[in-house]
Formats: structure tokens, sequence, C-alpha cells
């Protein structure tokens, strides 16, 4: 995800922090973590104090109704969870409604081997929300993993 300085950072799904470094390495603006596990979020914090990171605020929430104002960041990031939300189409059509219009969404997901039995192992481009246009999609790694990018169009 190619980030611009002065960009803001959503993560949907922030686990325990990993991608906040790179994100810090091209931003200075804000970075906001969502994630639906108190200790996912609890670890995340640690990192965060750790570190001394001022512009990162952390959120229990669900991707489905996330708690977050309308058109609020440039970029936004679904990484290795969209299959385990209870509606990926609800989680996307609230992805579409937080990106400023020109912003950036980028989901990536790993398939495994419960994903292929279960039929969850195609991309859900057909869950797209109407403002959201595809950029770019591909399978990595074998089919082991596939990326997303979209943009989010104007109205």
């Amino acid at each position: 995800m190619n980030i611009e300085h002065g960009d803001k950072v959503l993560e949907v799904s922030i686990g325990t922090g990993s991608n906040i470094p790179y994100y810090r390495r091209y931003t200075d603006a804000l970075i906001v973590g969502v994630d639906l596990s108190e200790a996912m979020l609890k670890i995340c914090s640690e990192k965060v104090i750790k570190h001394g990171w001022r512009n990162i605020e952390l959120i229990q929430g669900c991707a489905e109704y996330l708690p977050i104002r309308s058109d609020s960041f440039e970029r936004i990031l679904i990484g290795g969870a969209i299959s385990y939300f209870s509606s990926p189409e609800r989680a996307l059509q609230e992805v579409e409604r937080v990106a400023e219009p020109g912003g950036k969404i980028v989901i990536y997901e790993q398939i495994t081997f419960l994903d292929r039995l279960l039929k969850k192992d195609k991309i859900p481009l057909r869950l797209t929300p109407e403002k959201l246009k595809l950029v770019n999609y591909s399978y990595l790694f074998g089919k082991n993993f596939y990326f997303v990018k979209f943009i989010k169009q104007s109205s």
C-alpha cells in the first residue's frame, strides 16, 4: 500500500499492531487501528506505549459497524481477517463509507486449507460496493494469499 506523507491510515483488524512501524515510516498523520479483540488491542496498546508512538488511536469495534466518521481516511487496510467477519459485504460497505474520495483500500488474505474446503478461497469481488473501483487484484504464493486494491470514487 503506497502511503504518502500526511495520509491518515486505518487498519481494520489491527491485531497486535505489527504493521504500525511500516505506516509510521511514511506518515506522521493519525493511524487508527480497530479490532474486535480486547486481548489483541491490549498487546497493541502495550507496543504503542513501549515505543512512545503518539499518533496512534486504538478502538475496540467490529468491521461491520466501524465507530468512525465518514470520509475520514486516505488509506485503509484489511489484512488477514475478512474471511472471519460475520458479513464481509457489510464490512466493505463500512470501509467505503469511512474512506475519503480518492482513498485507497487494500485487502490481503491468507487462503487456508479450511477456506478451500468451505469454498471461501475466492477473492470477494462480487461484494464490492458501488463507489469502490477495483484497481487490481492477484493471487500470491501459489494461491495461498490474495491481494486486492480499490480506490473510492467521488460521488
